[in-house]
C-alpha cells in the first residue's frame, strides 16, 4: 500500500497546479457521491436494526468498529504532521472558515 501512494505521490509531482486543481475537484465530487451513498446504506441498515444482527449495540459501534470510521481522518492529519485532536469536543470542532456566521452576507 506504502509503495502505491509512493508512486502516487510522485505521479502527482509530475501535474501542473491547474491539473492538479482539477483533479482535487473532481475527487471531492465523487467523495460527496461516495459519502451520499454511505448515509444511505447506514439509514438502511438502522431502519433495519442491521447492526443488532451484526452483534453491535449501536450503529455508531457498527461504524466505528466494524467499519473503521473516524480512523481516517486522525490518519489523514497525522500524514500531514498535524496533531491528533487527542481530547473531547476539540476534535469534532468545524473550522471556523465553514460555519455561516464567518462567510459574508450571514449572520
Amino acid at each position: 500500500m506504502k509503495d502505491k501512494f509512493v508512486r502516487y505521490a510522485h505521479r502527482l509531482e509530475s501535474l501542473s497546479i491547474t491539473e492538479l486543481s482539477r483533479s482535487a475537484e473532481k475527487l471531492v465530487s465523487c467523495e460527496r457521491r461516495y459519502t451520499a451513498a454511505l448515509i444511505a446504506h447506514l439509514a438502511e441498515i438502522s431502519r433495519r436494526k442491521g447492526h443488532l444482527e451484526l452483534g453491535f449495540k449501536s450503529l455508531f459501534e457498527y461504524c466505528r468498529i466494524h467499519l473503521g470510521l473516524g480512523k481516517g481522518r486522525r490518519t489523514a492529519r497525522s500524514a500531514l504532521g498535524r496533531p491528533s485532536g487527542a481530547k473531547g469536543a476539540s476534535r469534532w470542532r468545524v473550522p471556523t472558515s465553514t460555519t455561516s456566521a464567518s462567510r459574508p452576507g450571514k449572520t
